[in-house]
């Protein structure tokens, strides 16, 4: 158990647990974190480049971005093919 557990169970529990059972069933490991569980502040990390003032992005952000964007596509379209909640 983190430091800063919360006791209470949210919506995001469930539907994380059941994006996790379903990816495990295509033997995709997972873990779930909760971000109110860690003692997260607010901003940025201070380092001696940043990205805003960069003309391109970097290949790791860029690589990164992409699989941010095909993963909130595909689960996206997820309600369509099982409705949530589950009945």
């Amino acid at each position: 158990m983190h430091p800063f557990h919360s006791p209470k169970a949210s919506s995001s529990d469930l539907l994380a647990g059941q994006v996790a059972a379903d990816s495990k069933e295509h033997l995709v490991s997972s873990e779930i974190l909760r971000i109110s569980d860690f003692n997260v502040k607010p901003g940025v990390p201070m380092h001696t480049t940043d990205c805003q003032d960069l003309q391109w992005s970097p290949e790791s952000t860029a690589i990164a971005t992409g699989i941010a964007i095909r993963n909130a596509a595909h689960l996206a379209r997820l309600p369509k093919a099982r409705p949530y909640p589950a009945g």
